[in-house]
């Protein structure tokens, strides 16, 4: 069943229907007992000890560094270039984003490096691990080398973080210092396996959402002309050719709608699970405790009695002067309630910096064969490179009309 009454029962009683399941019990292969992994009974200590750094007075500080990093990126590019590999270019540029946020101290380039490519390799292996029964998971194969040797990497990658802000015996207000700082219930400080397990769980849903999130935009600016000159006349009324920054974000609503329309017909996380802690009825069916329960983003996303005409890209629909909004539990790129997403407007405002900085210098053109959506723990493009072609902001653009 895939109904939006049923997603919104499961997704807001996370005391009954718990993290758990197949994919779950994979992810905590990776980061362990984080904020995203962790049971219903430890879950409101974490959200509470990682919330501060994810308050909206420090949204404004964070924008500025992620306008520093983008504007490396966009600024480097050169009128006719190829960019190849699209996605490798998003993900080096949102781990660099994650890291320059949430550790402020600095750090060598190699750990960086070493982070973001055993990260790819991680993320890349975790679905089929998900479909292989716990037996055959076990078996040496070269691929589940391969996939523990860059779990190994990223758990180093981490100690080594810890490490450094541990001998600067400074305190930097971002979310490793805090994590250092924090005590559990017991009044102790967390263990490095703690530490590590949050700083991989945010660097994770930090990288990987977002640079998913806006190659899709990307792909999708590039394919649809009246999609790219409706975007491209609200930012060079707002930007006028330079890089947005947080303050314009208001003055950017159709480039809001184009990622809330992304993250629709492509959820970066397209299949979860969860798990009953108790005997329970759901959609007239009786679950018993431990039964794993297994929902869709991507399907329920493309209802079509919810979203007419659901396969196509239509910003539109988050226009709400014109379109109600979806009903409870059908719109849930970042699940809802009590576990929904601790970084989504954190994510949301940089996939709208990155979009809007982009349009505002570059056409996009596409290039090479069909992009199709590859199936692995989020849903990726198979192959994305773009053409670009610099391009003049208009001196008067046209008003915005929808």
């Amino acid at each position: 069943m895939c109904a939006p009454e049923l997603n919104h029962q499961v997704l807001i009683d996370d005391r009954l229907f718990d993290k758990g399941g197949m994919f779950f019990d994979r992810l905590r292969e990776v980061v362990g007992y984080g904020l995203g992994t962790v049971p219903h009974a430890s879950h409101r200590l974490q959200r509470r000890m990682l919330q501060p750094a994810f308050v909206k007075s420090r949204l404004p500080g964070h924008a500025a560094i992620m306008v520093k990093e983008i504007s490396k990126v966009v600024d480097s590019w050169q009128d006719g270039q190829i960019i190849t590999d699209v996605p490798g270019v998003l993900h080096h540029l949102a781990g660099r984003i994650a890291t320059a946020t949430m550790f402020t101290a600095p750090l060598p380039e190699p750990l960086l490096e070493e982070l973001t490519d055993a990260l790819h390799v991680v993320m890349d292996s975790l679905i089929f691990r998900m479909a292989t029964p716990h037996a055959l998971a076990r078996i040496p194969t070269r691929g589940k080398r391969r996939y523990d040797s860059a779990r190994s990497r990223l758990r180093a990658a981490t100690g080594q973080l810890i490490d450094i802000y541990h001998r600067s015996g400074l305190e930097h207000d971002d979310l490793l210092s805090m994590l250092l700082s924090a005590r559990d219930d017991d009044g102790l400080p967390l263990s490095q396996e703690q530490i590590s397990n949050q700083v991989l769980t945010m660097y994770i849903g930090g990288v990987e959402t977002v640079a998913v999130t806006v190659g899709w935009a990307l792909h999708f600016i590039a394919c649809m002309p009246e999609i790219r000159e409706r975007l491209h006349h609200e930012v060079d009324a707002a930007l006028a050719g330079r890089h947005a920054t947080w303050n314009d974000l208001p003055q950017l609503p159709y480039t809001r709608a184009v990622i809330a329309e992304t993250l629709r017909i492509r959820p970066p996380g397209w299949v979860l699970t969860r798990i009953t802690t108790a005997d329970t009825e759901l959609g007239g069916h009786h679950l018993p405790a431990g039964t794993t329960v297994i929902y869709s983003p991507y399907l329920m996303h493309r209802r079509g009695d919810i979203y007419p005409t659901p396969t196509a890209l239509d910003p539109d629909r988050w226009d709400t002067r014109h379109t109600p909004a979806p009903p409870h539990g059908a719109y849930v790129p970042f699940a809802l309630g009590a576990r929904r997403c601790i970084g989504d407007t954190f994510g949301t405002t940089e996939a709208m910096l990155i979009v809007s900085s982009i349009a505002a210098r570059w056409h996009l053109h596409p290039h090479g064969a069909p992009v199709r959506p590859k199936p692995r723990t989020s849903l990726v493009p198979d192959q994305l490179d773009l053409r670009i072609t610099a391009r003049t902001p208009a001196p008067h653009p046209p008003p915005n009309e929808r």
